[in-house]
């Protein structure tokens, strides 16, 4: 019986354990799927932030359209936040929004009117936003020009609005991600494949 107690605590005092060799294999696993897990996280992620850009032109679009309803046209909105800000700021980094958004002075709109389009995200965003009242009334998805023209900077009122969203989720250069959706059509990406 000795021989045998004797031989239970030799196990458990024994030297039994992993060898370097396998924690150096699991630790090197575990870096492979780190190595692909993280880029694809970051993608995923910047994909999320696109949902505020789709979701508040969608509101200023509707936002515009009441306007136009009860004033007969639509209000050129300046980038807000400004693009000067939303260039300096990190991808990552979200802007206050005005607490008076600023109108397109070429317009002729006042402050007042950009106000009363009544639209104002809740907390800070990713992305800046414009409106654009020369456009003529857009039935169709917007043409890469028109996705490039929409800043806020033409001037004189027109037929439709064409709203648009530009951010810089990745770092890139200032309105490097794009969204635009006119008065009667679909949101479109308008640079599609970035993420």
């Amino acid at each position: 019986m000795s021989k045998h107690i004797h031989g239970l605590v030799s196990r458990v005092k024994g030297n039994k354990g992993f060898t370097l060799i396998e924690l150096m294999i699991v630790v090197a696993i575990i870096g492979i799927l780190a190595a692909i897990a993280i880029p694809n996280f970051l993608t995923y992620q910047k994909k999320a932030k696109t949902a505020e850009a789709k979701s508040n032109i969608g509101d200023i679009r509707s936002s515009e359209i009441a306007y136009f309803a009860e004033k007969s046209y639509y209000v050129s909105i300046a980038p807000q936040p400004t693009r000067a800000s939303r260039a300096g700021a990190a991808g990552a980094a979200k802007i206050a929004w005005p607490s008076t958004p600023a109108v397109n002075a070429a317009s002729g709109a006042t402050v007042a009117e950009a106000a009363d389009v009544g639209f104002a995200p809740q907390g800070s965003v990713f992305y800046s936003y414009s409106a654009d009242n020369t456009a003529l009334t857009v039935t169709v998805t917007p043409t890469a020009a028109q996705c490039a023209a929409v800043a806020g900077t033409a001037t004189t009122a027109g037929g439709g609005v064409m709203v648009a969203a530009f951010g810089n989720l990745d770092g890139a250069a200032a309105g490097a991600n794009r969204f635009a959706v006119g008065d009667a059509s679909d949101v479109f990406d308008c640079t599609p494949g970035l993420f």
